[in-house]
């Protein structure tokens, strides 16, 4: 993942427990993303690099750099339909 596109999370971009750091952008009103894109350093090329976003671009920001945030789809390993696939798909093998 890092170095494609810095991923947009779920998360609100909150303090991490026992942190006393005062942000203003912690609370509810930015989103989590990780990582950085293709365009940024080699230092922010990592996932553990989180920064928080407005959930809505600008018109600015839509024109010339919202194509840097992706995301992922994910589904946890013990989803059941997840499950019946990979075992329909090892009996096929």
């Amino acid at each position: 993942m890092g170095g494609n596109v810095a991923e947009w999370v779920s998360d609100y971009f909150q303090a991490y427990p026992g942190n006393q750091a005062s942000i203003p952008e912690f609370g509810t009103e930015f989103r989590v993303v990780r990582g950085d894109s293709f365009r940024g350093t080699l230092d922010g090329a990592r996932t553990t690099r989180r920064f928080s976003f407005a959930p809505q671009f600008t018109a600015a920001e839509k024109a010339e750099r919202s194509w840097l945030i992706g995301f992922r789809c994910v589904v946890p390993g013990d989803d059941p339909k997840l499950q019946e696939f990979l075992q329909s798909a090892n009996r096929s093998e």
